[in-house]
């Protein structure tokens, strides 16, 4: 995946800061909002025909749908795990356990703030403790 693929995936994930991204790709805004108006007037003109779609493209269009909605399912189930956990303890033990600030924990898990791809593998960790 090239680098233009790989910043346009992460953006869509939607789980770190704009500046976060610039920082990683070293790259400015101005050509953030570049790539990212490229990738959208791409998928409208596919989406609208405008465009012969190529097997190749809808398929690889398809696969990356199929990622995001998978990573989404991740994420709830994830998310929904922790909540039980923190209930059989306090938030401040779990998220200690976690390594993670107990307020950015309350607010991802009442849903005000996404989960960094850093916090999931956090929660991940201290879940399968739990379960051992």
């Amino acid at each position: 995946m090239d680098q233009k693929t790989q910043f346009v995936s992460e953006y869509l994930r939607d789980t770190i800061s704009f500046t976060e991204l610039y920082d990683r790709y070293g790259i400015s805004r101005k050509t953030d909002y570049k790539w990212i108006n490229r990738y959208q007037a791409e998928v409208s003109r596919l989406i609208t025909g405008k465009v012969a779609a190529t097997p190749q493209s809808i398929a690889r269009f398809q696969a990356a749908i199929n990622t995001l909605e998978n990573e989404k399912i991740e994420t709830a189930e994830i998310l929904s795990k922790a909540k039980q956990a923190i209930r059989k303890t306090s938030p401040r033990k779990f998220a200690a356990q976690a390594e993670i600030d107990p307020t950015n924990l309350n607010k991802t898990i009442s849903g005000e703030r996404r989960p960094s791809a850093e916090m999931l593998a956090k929660l991940q960790q201290v879940l399968m403790k739990i379960v051992d």
